[in-house]
């Protein structure tokens, strides 16, 4: 398994050509897979952008609903309190006094509650409006990078591809010729042996034999 990721260090233009191919597909392949995916960010950024228009939306009516019922609590509460100051300033009951007491708390309680429901309102909208301002940052320097990235890769690749021609083409120049010619001579060699060989088999003289006797 570690002889097929051993790169080949014993021949310098095998080494070259196969380094060009591997430089040629890293720069084929990476840069548009990177782009692919710079371009799903960006969709996504679309998307969170037109999903910020429909919260804002009914997150701003929402809130103008809940400074107008604020508004109505405000007025009430005045109401109460004028009427407490009324009840005060001319001595009446005091169990009237304490439903008014009564009444401006809950008053307090629920502009209290509008004013927390408002305030957690804005900050959602505040934080989905950063959210999305930052995935369209991202991702417009994401493109920036991936077309920046596509322009080098296409460049690696033109390169690795000259470098594996020029590394098959010597590799085949100055190895292969010779090694090819040395596999010739060693073949003719071989075939001039046995033709010699049988030549001398042939030229021997043949022993007649009698019936009937064994050698």
């Amino acid at each position: 398994m570690l002889d097929l990721i051993k790169p080949p260090t014993d021949n310098l233009y095998k080494f070259a050509a196969i380094f060009g191919l591997v430089l040629f597909v890293v720069g084929f392949v990476f840069p548009p897979w990177l782009f692919h995916q710079s371009g799903l960010e960006l969709l996504k950024a679309v998307a969170g952008k037109e999903e910020l228009a429909a919260h804002e939306e009914f997150a701003l009516e929402r809130i103008q609903q809940l400074e107008t019922r604020k508004n109505q609590v405000e007025t009430q509460l005045k109401q109460l309190q004028a009427r407490l100051s009324a009840l005060g300033s001319s001595g009446r009951r005091l169990g009237e006094i304490d439903k008014l007491e009564s009444a401006i708390k809950d008053a307090n309680e629920r502009l209290e509650t509008l004013e927390d429901a408002s305030y957690e309102f804005n900050l959602n909208l505040e934080l989905k409006r950063a959210q999305v301002k930052e995935q369209r940052t991202l991702s417009t320097n994401e493109t920036i990078n991936s077309r920046l990235v596509m322009v080098v890769g296409w460049v690696f690749a033109g390169l690795g591809v000259l470098i594996a021609v020029l590394g098959f083409v010597m590799w085949y120049r100055r190895v292969q010729v010779f090694h090819d010619r040395i596999l010739e001579m060693e073949v003719t060699s071989k075939n001039a042996t046995s033709a010699t060989k049988s030549g001398a088999d042939a030229s021997q003289p043949q022993i007649p034999r009698w019936p009937g006797t064994s050698c």
